[in-house]
């Protein structure tokens, strides 16, 4: 399995910021945008994988949902995974009806918890979803590719030539109006939008 190159884009936007909007000429005055866009291949990855037990009380589904991470947790370990990298504190039980003739039947309980996982070797990404289904762990949620330092290509997309509206304002404007244009404030607002593809 392939991963395809990750486009990682950090879109900058140049304008008045909201609190300085009383700072703003009345008359004629330039708003200027930028956008620029870097590419990065994904290095982490984060797993949401879901376990889901009924039983006949709730002390029971949970015991039995406990066994079950505690055997991933443990097959985690073996395979390096660090603890900091991992989250199966969520647990919920709630109660599991029946529906006959209208009327809802209480038949037991279910306990639901959920392990969250950031890998950071994309190499093990096949075998460690292979162990929670082997451990028990019945739903992979989801599994999101990412960048470990995501601030670092925010930084090299602002530094591209179409992000200085500072150093370049005036070579957007007539000569008339250069010689007495003046900048007025600049703000910057980021967003990082990651897009991947799985190819067998």
């Amino acid at each position: 399995m392939k991963l395809k190159l990750m486009a990682l884009a950090a879109a900058i936007g140049f304008s008045s910021m909201a609190a300085q909007a009383n700072e703003l000429p009345n008359g004629p005055h330039i708003v200027t945008s930028g956008t620029a866009s870097v590419a990065a291949a994904p290095d982490i990855a984060t797993l949401a994988i879901e376990v889901n037990v009924a039983a006949k009380d709730a002390a029971s589904a949970k015991k039995q949902a406990d066994d079950r991470v505690a055997q991933y947790l443990s097959f985690l370990e073996k395979n390096g995974i660090a603890k900091k990298d991992i989250n199966s504190a969520n647990l919920r039980t709630q109660p599991d009806y029946d529906y006959q003739n209208g009327k809802s039947i209480l038949k037991g309980y279910r306990a639901v918890r959920t392990v969250e996982v950031t890998l950071r070797q994309l190499d093990k990404l096949n075998g460690l979803l292979d162990g929670a289904l082997k451990a028990g762990l019945n739903e992979v949620r989801s599994v999101s590719l990412g960048v470990a330092q995501p601030d670092a290509y925010k930084d090299k997309a602002r530094k591209r030539p179409s992000m200085t509206p500072y150093t370049r304002r005036r070579s957007w404007l007539p000569a008339s109006t250069a010689s007495w244009a003046r900048f007025i404030a600049c703000a910057t607002t980021s967003r990082t939008i990651s897009r991947a593809r799985w190819c067998a």
